[in-house]
């Protein structure tokens, strides 16, 4: 039907809509369903390969999502995207050192990203490589003293390097500026 009709810019434009709301809702089997007959009659479509990135991402698929990614991220306007989705996929892998080079690359565009600072404190410290992470955090608050995350993790690291009360004083400061991080709270029980 999709072929047949004269409209096929519409009824692909309508699936993506479609896909999209079931994404919302997650209902990533019936979202893959939409993406697989959009990409046989558009093949290669980024939106489509997108969305499945992003349901087999949800799903914990890593294997479907990162070959993915790796096609996703020859359009310029979704290699952001696909950094940061690898970046938290590595990581959950336990690639931890591949993420610290990713981020240490982007550092080198951006020197005074707080939020990429914050990111290698927190992935030094889930590697429990704590005084490794303190000046990167530090540095962080430095650039930006709002950045509740970077008070937050300069707050366990300080407590995992014997220094309770400023580690608990960083934690509780963080809670002062995104009282609804669940992290801090996790962090402070």
């Amino acid at each position: 039907k999709l072929t047949s009709d004269k409209s096929k810019k519409e009824k692909i434009e309508r699936l993506y809509r479609h896909a999209l709301t079931l994404a919302d809702y997650g209902m990533y089997e019936e979202m893959k369903d939409r993406c697989n007959i959009a990409l046989t009659v558009s093949p290669g479509h980024p939106d489509f390969t997108r969305l499945l990135t992003y349901a087999a991402y949800q799903q914990r698929n890593y294997n479907v999502a990162l070959p993915l990614l790796k096609k996703l991220e020859q359009y310029s306007s979704e290699k952001e995207w696909c950094i940061q989705v690898r970046m938290d996929i590595e990581g959950r892998m336990g690639n931890h050192d591949w993420v610290i080079s990713q981020l240490e690359q982007l550092l080198v565009e951006q020197p005074e990203d707080a939020l990429n600072l914050n990111n290698i404190g927190y992935t030094l410290s889930k590697q429990q490589l704590f005084a490794a992470a303190l000046p990167r955090l530090e540095k962080a608050i430095a650039i930006d003293p709002d950045l509740a995350y970077a008070h937050n993790n300069l707050g366990f690291v300080l407590y995992r390097l014997g220094k309770q009360d400023s580690g608990i004083a960083a934690i509780q400061h963080s809670l002062t500026l995104d009282k609804g991080n669940p992290y801090a709270y996790k962090n402070l029980g």
